[in-house]
């Protein structure tokens, strides 16, 4: 299973309300959570590291001349824009800087983990849907994919 898929499983299942499941479908969603955990873990772990070894130098001060710009331009005065030469610097610095962090991300997500999940019957996936009825129809779409497959 690909890490950005365990990412948002494990996400849903976090927020997910078992109550109304058999004890059985209980813990297999547990036993989802807990080998998702460390897979989730280790992703939110990295992209955090990776957003500071992948800083620019500079690139703090080019954020916030960048929030002074854009806060000029929203409210219509010239003090605070930057030259256009320096905005191109500005904003090439920013983009290459996000370019890279998304680039890495995207590789991070695309791993395929081995997680191993329990088999959910379509009895306690009713009952799973009932319980989270706010839940968007993706999200349990997943879920089905994921733990009923």
């Amino acid at each position: 299973m690909k890490t950005t898929t365990i990412v948002e499983t494990y996400n849903i299942l976090k927020e997910t309300s078992i109550t109304g499941l058999t004890f059985a479908g209980q813990r297999v969603i547990l036993k989802a959570i807990r080998s998702m955990k460390s897979i989730f873990d280790g992703y939110v772990e990295s992209l955090k590291e990776a957003q500071e070894k992948l800083k620019p130098e500079g690139l703090e001060e080019a954020q916030e001349k960048a929030n002074r710009h854009n806060e000029a331009v929203q409210a219509g005065t010239l003090e605070g824009r930057l030259e256009a030469g320096e905005f191109k610097q500005v904003s090439a610095l920013l983009t290459t800087y996000h370019s890279n962090l998304n680039s890495y991300a995207e590789e991070l997500g695309e791993e395929e983990q081995d997680v191993q999940t329990g088999h959910l019957s379509e009895e306690d996936f009713e009952k799973l849907i009932a319980a989270n009825e706010k839940t968007e129809a993706g999200k349990l779409a997943l879920l089905d994919e994921i733990l009923c497959a």
